[in-house]
């Protein structure tokens, strides 16, 4: 992989300081902007022009508006659907008080950034900190399917959770007497090129799936069949290095299409975290 361009995240929005914190997790395109989701502002998105000038009047902070229940504490992935033309946004996971058990949460949105729906993910997460990091969206003969990928194998998190070659994606269809996203069924990722430690972001394009690893510093990319919803195929790429070989690219989050041309993506990262090796600081 070849790196294009990079911008700092406070830099894209006028009045943003750089010591705020801007937890980047999720990146969706849609007409000339990206859309960057954070993992710790719920009610607010970024907007920020393609072009990745710093501070254009058109870059913002836009508010997430029309609420029925109060705004999670951020998201963990955003994806923007030509079809249904809404954005889909996911919280990693969230306490449901009802049975007391940790779920995932979908939120869809307007261009206009109101609220169109707010629905649970009818699936238990063991471990509240090992939920959904990726969502994705497709639709097939007019039914609507959100796919979202687990940060950890097996969908779990601990030991398990680290066991390389077991990345899954929950395939979900809205139930409208439940007013839930219920899994259909789990897709695998293949267990040889796609033998991540952990996944952070997935990107459906067509039929061509994307997903990120943090951990790995890796981006694998295969095909989605759209008839079986097998994943065929697929190989994996590294994140550039230091000309020493150490890993730069440590905190890897979202990852969406470029508008830089044909097999060229546009990521987010987190924050780089105080135990991280030195390299990571500059990315």
């Amino acid at each position: 992989m070849i790196e294009k361009e990079e911008v700092p995240l406070y830099r894209l929005v006028s009045g943003v300081k750089k010591d705020e914190r801007l937890e980047g997790s999720g990146v969706a395109a849609y007409n000339g902007f990206y859309y960057i989701v954070l993992d710790n502002v719920g009610d607010q998105v970024i907007r920020a022009n393609m072009s990745l000038d710093e501070n254009p009047p058109e870059n913002a902070l836009v508010p997430i508006t029309g609420w029925k229940k109060p705004p999670p504490e951020g998201y963990e992935g955003i994806y923007y659907s030509n079809e249904l033309g809404m954005f889909f946004l996911v919280v990693e996971s969230f306490l449901d008080p009802v049975v007391n058990i940790s779920k995932a949460r979908v939120v869809s949105v307007d261009k206009q950034m109101q609220v169109v729906s707010d629905n649970v993910v009818e699936f238990e997460f063991k471990d509240p900190n090992k939920g959904v990091e990726g969502i994705s969206v497709a639709v097939r003969s007019g039914e609507i399917f959100v796919l979202l990928l687990c940060e950890g194998n097996l969908c779990v998190g601990g030991g398990d959770g680290k066991d390389p070659g077991n990345g899954r994606v929950l395939l979900t269809s809205y139930d409208d007497a439940f007013e839930k996203w219920v899994v259909r069924s789990t897709i695998a990722l293949p267990a040889d090129t796609a033998d991540f430690e952990d996944y952070s972001d997935m990107y459906l394009d067509g039929t061509t799936l994307y997903v990120v690893s943090q951990s790995e510093s890796k981006i694998w990319a295969g095909q989605l069949d759209p008839d079986t919803w097998e994943v065929q195929g697929g190989a994996k790429f590294r994140f550039p290095r230091t000309e020493a070989g150490v890993t730069q690219y440590c905190t890897m989050e979202g990852i969406t299409r470029s508008q830089l041309g044909k097999n060229t993506v546009t990521l987010v990262s987190d924050i780089v975290k105080s135990d991280m090796k030195k390299a990571c600081d500059e990315h």
